[in-house]
């Protein structure tokens, strides 16, 4: 898809631009961060917002625990299914390659020693619900990721806290898709996580501007495979955009 390009100076509310930061005097707003897909997109902001899933710690009864191990179980049925889907739809409408992040998912969900183990012990154990264990175990792996000296194993800390909240929505029974864009729009977010990228209707995508991210991250890697422009690390922008509006992305 061919971002929309303006050969005249347009002047919009915001602008999300790579680069380091310029003192602008008047005008549109700028936010400056780092390049993650060439281009320059002109269009509506659509404002995603994920939905904050609460986890409170429930001590349970000796009666509980057997029956919480099996709700999570299941909750961990559901969430591989839901990857399932998503690497089909990727591999269909973007490719191969870019779906693969989704077999990582799916590799954290069956790791025995980092994931299922802990949880379960820490169930049986600690006397707590589902939600506080899987909340605990895959922060506690997602901060490992952090402190590593790689970029890129850096920018997998936020893969591992997409297959938590999976999880966790999982738990609450089901889980629902994001809305996709209803018009072609530029999607701006604090983050867009793997599972919220293969949701988006991709034919109304012209770029994305987030928050948090860096070169390696599933949108980047998935806006250049689209061809459309992308900046991430923008730190605030999303906290000072509306739906709908005017924006300009130049990667």
């Amino acid at each position: 898809m061919t971002p929309r390009r303006r050969s005249r100076p347009w002047r919009p509310w915001l602008r999300a631009a790579s680069g380091r930061r310029s003192n602008l005097r008047a005008g549109p707003r700028e936010f400056r961060g780092i390049p993650a897909s060439p281009g320059v997109a002109v269009g509506r902001a659509y404002l995603y917002v994920r939905g904050y899933v609460e986890v409170e710690k429930r001590e349970l009864s000796d009666e509980e625990v057997e029956g919480e191990i099996l709700r999570f179980e299941s909750a961990v049925t559901l969430a591989k299914g839901y990857l399932k889907k998503l690497y089909e739809r990727v591999k269909s409408e973007i490719g191969e390659e870019e779906a693969k992040i989704y077999e990582a998912h799916l590799m954290i969900l069956e790791d025995e020693a980092s994931f299922l183990k802990p949880v379960e012990v820490m169930i049986r154990e600690q006397r707590v619900n589902a939600e506080y264990a899987v909340d605990t175990v895959l922060e506690r792996v997602a901060k490992l990721f952090e402190e590593m000296e790689s970029q890129y194993m850096r920018e997998r800390a936020a893969d591992v806290r997409d297959v938590k909240r999976l999880v966790l929505t999982a738990l609450k029974g089901k889980i629902n898709e994001i809305s996709a864009p209803p018009e072609e729009s530029i999607v701006v977010a604090h983050e867009l996580l793997p599972s919220d990228v293969a949701t988006l209707d991709k034919s109304k995508v012209l770029g994305f501007a987030t928050d948090k991210g860096g070169p390696t991250s599933h949108v980047a890697i998935v806006a250049r495979t689209l061809g459309v422009p992308a900046v991430v690390g923008l730190k605030e922008l999303s906290v000072h955009v509306r739906a709908g509006d005017p924006i300009v992305v130049d990667g």
